[in-house]
């Protein structure tokens, strides 16, 4: 038991330390590592030491990690750890890349940025646009794009109107939606 304490101890006091020699150990270490591997450490330093753990996640986006790269837009939007200054400018290049790459959910995300327009001026509020995203993600199957494009195109009292009743029965016929 005493051993273990110490062990913990030991551990603590190790990420606890941001001097400039154990960063340049930590830094040489992590070179030769996978994917994953950098994934663990970007969770494991993002409370103890942000910053560092920002600079790996921002190295995995580089590679372009799919999973690292949402990771990272999500924690721009919404200042999650490690990032410590929320920049909507950051996510929205991520997310039009994570487009590029194909990744849905991504796609969906432009939608809302154009839908919405809710990041300080970013962008305009463009409802052609995010139909555009929104029906990208649905032509590929994203269920998610399918409700919401289900829903726009039900509404007949909503603003701007975009009410179309036959797309709505198209999405609903292609993708056997239940309301």
């Amino acid at each position: 038991m005493r051993l273990l304490l110490v062990s913990i101890f030991t551990i603590f006091i190790f990420v606890s330390c941001s001097n400039k020699v154990e960063k340049s150990k930590i830094n040489h270490n992590i070179s030769g590592k996978s994917i994953k591997e950098k994934r663990k450490l970007v969770e494991f330093y993002k409370t103890s030491n942000p910053s560092y753990a920002l600079k790996i996640l921002e190295e995995l986006v580089a590679l372009e990690d799919i999973e690292s790269m949402k990771k990272y837009a999500s924690a721009n939007i919404y200042m999650i750890r490690p990032v410590q200054e929320q920049n909507f400018h950051k996510a929205l290049k991520t997310y039009e890349r994570l487009d590029e790459l194909g990744d849905l959910s991504s796609t969906m995300n432009l939608g809302n940025f154009y839908e919405y327009a809710y990041h300080k001026g970013l962008v305009k509020k463009d409802k052609n646009k995010s139909l555009f995203y929104y029906e990208k993600a649905a032509s590929k199957g994203y269920i998610p794009a399918v409700k919401k494009l289900i829903k726009i195109y039900s509404c007949k009292k909503c603003k701007p109107n975009r009410y179309n009743e036959k797309r709505a029965k198209e999405l609903k016929d292609k993708f056997i939606l239940k309301e």
